[in-house]
């Protein structure tokens, strides 16, 4: 499954916030420095689509905010 998410990097809260059914907007805590964000943003979407965080693969936007992610049920 293809989602495309939105991360806002150095937010004051962590949240998930559904856009459209393969859309959503993620806030994380982390600066978008070595890679952290990036890494927390696949553990939150890990979470909230309940499979492990090594099931997320980023697809593109590695250093954009809009990026692609694959899901492995």
């Amino acid at each position: 499954m293809h989602i495309k998410v939105k991360v806002t990097p150095g937010a004051k809260k962590e949240s998930v916030e559904i856009v459209k059914k393969d859309r959503l907007n993620v806030s994380v805590r982390e600066k978008a420095e070595e890679n952290s964000a990036n890494k927390k943003v696949k553990e939150i979407l890990g979470g909230y689509f309940k499979v492990a965080p090594n099931r997320v693969k980023m697809v593109s936007g590695h250093k954009k905010r809009n990026k692609i992610f694959t899901i492995d049920f």
